[in-house]
């Protein structure tokens, strides 16, 4: 905070407040007149970082805004909507094409502007705190949509997975392992108990793994919160193969039988085969176990995957083209499509978990299915579609029959507000109207 008389101030302010980034930014309320009083704001999670100009009647000065929970008391001490211009610096990362993405006008590619417009809002109206501030529409590998918030980055919780099943498929390629051969021949502390538990099942949830304490819930965390994943328990949830559950120790323990197979953290064997080569940049947390950076399999804890959407997206085009991206080869077409198909039966008991995923998931990938009353797990949409999906509303869509990649991003499940399948279904296929009727 500078000494008193100066012209610069700091002040936190809520980022839902900021409609555009890229250009000149309107709030729906600005801070109170800094000469005269600061704010006091609440502690809150910490979601982007804006450098500003502030612009009052009296003066001109250089704010830092650190987006934060707001104080609701506050909301009756702030002032009249003013304009911010965002400097050099935030316009060129915003900027999709400083991301390796090229843009085109929906009106260029055969898409009906004014119904995707209409779809987007149709969701904006179906998820009411974050909204689409971090929603992605490619069609084609060319951007049509980009919400405003879509080059910040954050925790993509259990989209984790997903980053897990495709360093599994580059130890694939490599010859590494092959699904259906037992995790215990790269972790041989699964015997006895887990020893015939294979790859395959534990991509696909059905391996029947716990290890010690997933049977003390932390909080409402039920499926799988042990913090000790790599410690086998004494018992089986069930016989691998017979029963499907949706359990995060699973995965987790699934990345350090990766990592021994790689020789290297996985999230070095990212960067070096796809992240350098597409151009996706993420942080990974890991977990520290014997002498090894074991980064985390299900995105709890320590060991999520933190990403912008903009380079979310690009996992998805890869897994919409096969593994190709640009001409470039980075996943087997095998492998994509081992991935992204059912590979958890319908018939199967669910066991441990709330979350359906009988007849719908693949390698860490929801897939479209029956489950097992016959009702797909996204109503209304006859076509292909998978998808990586975690906590807090976030979910990246992949529909390879109509070229489109749809991702979105947030924090507000956080809020008590979950964004159904139905929901996403209907954005889908107004998306794909929008292209049917271009």
């Amino acid at each position: 905070m500078p000494n008193a008389g100066s012209s610069q101030h700091t002040v936190a302010l809520c980022p839902t407040l900021v409609h555009r980034v890229g250009g000149p930014i309107r709030l729906h309320c600005a801070g109170p007149n800094v000469q005269k009083q600061m704010c006091t704001f609440c502690p809150g999670r910490t979601r982007s970082l804006y450098q500003l100009i502030w612009r009052t009647d009296d003066d001109i000065a250089d704010v830092l805004i650190v987006g934060s929970a707001l104080n609701p008391r506050c909301l009756n001490r702030l002032r009249k909507p003013m304009e911010m211009k965002a400097p050099d610096w935030m316009q060129t990362r915003a900027d999709p094409a400083a991301h390796g993405w090229e843009v085109a006008r929906p009106e260029n590619i055969g898409m009906n502007a004014a119904r995707l417009n209409e779809a987007i809002t149709a969701f904006e109206n179906a998820s009411p705190h974050d909204k689409a501030e971090k929603l992605i529409i490619v069609h084609d590998g060319e951007l049509v949509h980009a919400g405003p918030q879509s080059h910040i980055a954050q925790g993509a919780y259990s989209i984790t997975k997903t980053f897990l099943s495709t360093v599994f498929g580059l130890l694939y390629d490599d010859g590494k392992f092959q699904p259906d051969l037992p995790v215990a021949d790269a972790l041989p502390e699964l015997k006895p108990v887990f020893e015939t538990a294979t790859f395959g099942q534990f991509l696909s949830m059905t391996s029947g793994y716990m290890a010690v304490d997933d049977d003390r819930p932390v909080n409402a965390y039920v499926h799988g919160p042990t913090r000790t994943p790599f410690w086998p328990a004494i018992r089986a949830q069930s016989a691998p193969g017979t029963t499907y559950s949706y359990w995060d120790s699973a995965p987790t323990l699934l990345a350090l039988a990766g990592t021994r197979l790689a020789g290297e953290p996985l999230v070095d064997l990212f960067h070096r085969r796809i992240g350098e080569v597409v151009g996706i940049d993420i942080e990974w947390g890991a977990w520290l176990y014997d002498g090894l950076r074991v980064n985390g399999g299900s995105g709890n804890h320590y060991g999520a995957v933190q990403i912008t959407p903009f380079d979310l997206a690009k996992l998805g085009e890869i897994y919409r083209l096969d593994g190709v991206w640009q001409g470039t080869r980075i996943l087997s077409e095998t492998w994509c499509q081992m991935a992204t198909k059912v590979q958890a039966p319908a018939e199967l008991k669910q066991i441990g978990t709330a979350f359906q995923g009988r007849g719908c998931y693949g390698y860490f990938w929801w897939v479209q299915g029956k489950k097992p009353d016959g009702t797909l797990k996204w109503p209304g949409l006859e076509t292909h579609v998978f998808s990586a999906a975690g906590l807090n509303n976030n979910d990246l869509f992949v529909l390879p029959e109509h070229r489109l990649t749809v991702l979105r991003m947030g924090h507000d499940e956080d809020t008590g507000f979950q964004i159904s399948d139905a929901t996403y279904a209907a954005l889908l296929k107004d998306v794909i109207q929008a292209l049917d009727v271009g």
